[in-house]
């Protein structure tokens, strides 16, 4: 497996939460 792979998914994952804080935020205003 190549070691890049595991930063790139991390930075995803932090990606798609900060996405659905957006989004909620947005639902709550």
């Amino acid at each position: 497996l190549d070691p890049n792979l595991g930063v790139v998914k991390s930075m995803i994952k932090q990606l798609e939460k900060s996405k659905i804080r957006i989004t909620a935020h947005q639902h709550a205003i």
